[in-house]
């Protein structure tokens, strides 16, 4: 007998999926068959995110395939190339040897903002004031929109005399739009602008497009 007891509940009946044996349980694979995987897979594989499943996935596609465990890569780990917006392809100004050859646009890398850029909403402000918007600003948070009577599409919302708040949020986060904050203390429900996360030309256009129709599709 060992010095070392098994836990119970440690071990699933489902062995690890590339060796077979036993597996500790919560763990995608055995100790052994882990430790065999690049430093950057076993990285994506430990976030739990909006897109844990979908690395799981690969790691199950990637061994079913019968493909060395060491030349596993991780590619659900960059949503751009699902967005059926886009991110943009300029390069970062914080591109360069600290950036961990993360693939990012001017603002960086939008899975990871803590909050929007400032200058990426200052861009936003800017497109939309020279549109006539004269009274929208930013906060750290959020885009706000004074209505007025030329928001057609929010015509009720003005007339409440209440603002267009515009969000980076959501569980896999995304820029949504509403009429009432949604931390105020009667907070409203967000609807998805369906706009790219770093393009201000864009997003600024489908802001317009809100205002004038009440809704992010034409």
């Amino acid at each position: 007998m060992t010095g070392q007891s098994r836990p119970r509940g440690a071990y699933t009946a489902t062995p690890c999926r590339s060796c077979r044996t036993p597996k500790p349980s919560r763990w995608y694979l055995c100790g052994a068959c882990w430790a065999a995987l690049p430093e950057l897979a076993r990285r994506a594989l430990n976030k739990r995110d909006g897109r844990a499943l979908a690395r799981l996935r690969e790691l199950h596609a990637h061994i079913d395939s019968g493909q060395p465990l060491e030349e596993l890569e991780i590619t659900g780990d960059q949503d751009r190339r699902e967005s059926p917006f886009g991110w943009s392809d300029r390069p970062s100004l914080a591109d360069g040897p600290g950036s961990a050859g993360l693939v990012t646009g001017v603002y960086g890398d939008p899975l990871r903002w803590d909050e929007v850029p400032a200058p990426l909403t200052a861009a936003v402000v800017a497109e939309l004031v020279a549109c006539g918007w004269t009274g929208t600003h930013a906060t750290e948070h959020s885009i706000v929109v004074p209505l007025d009577r030329r928001a057609f599409g929010l015509a009720d919302a003005a007339g409440r005399g209440e603002h267009l708040y515009v969000l980076w949020a959501g569980k896999r986060p995304e820029w949504s739009w509403g009429t009432a904050h949604p931390n105020a203390p009667a907070g409203g429900t967000l609807a998805p602008l369906l706009a790219p996360p770093d393009d201000p030309k864009h997003i600024a256009a489908q802001i317009i497009r809100i205002l004038r129709t009440g809704r992010a599709l034409p």
